[in-house]
């Protein structure tokens, strides 16, 4: 942080706004529209949410599909995939 303040200090021109300053003299990027950052995210976690669902089911058909096909007796089964 100091090294921050003595940069604004030497700076010949001093800055409009110290935030920005501090900002990009820390390497943050700017012009970000976290809003649709937020809004990505979320639509994000709703989809791997949905497929998370559908590992569910698709496991659940499977199992039972091989249980039809085998009886129900073990022989010949495999271990089942865990999401």
């Amino acid at each position: 942080m100091t090294k921050v303040m003595v940069g604004l200090y030497e700076e010949p021109d001093r800055p409009p706004n110290a935030i920005e300053y501090i900002k990009k003299y820390l390497g943050a990027p700017t012009n970000i529209d976290v809003d649709a950052i937020r809004t990505e995210n979320e639509e994000l976690k709703a989809r791997i949410k949905e497929l998370e669902e559908m590992v569910g089911d698709l496991t659940s058909s499977l199992k039972e599909a091989r249980n039809a096909t085998s009886g129900g007796s073990g022989v010949g089964e495999k271990e089942e995939f865990s999401a």
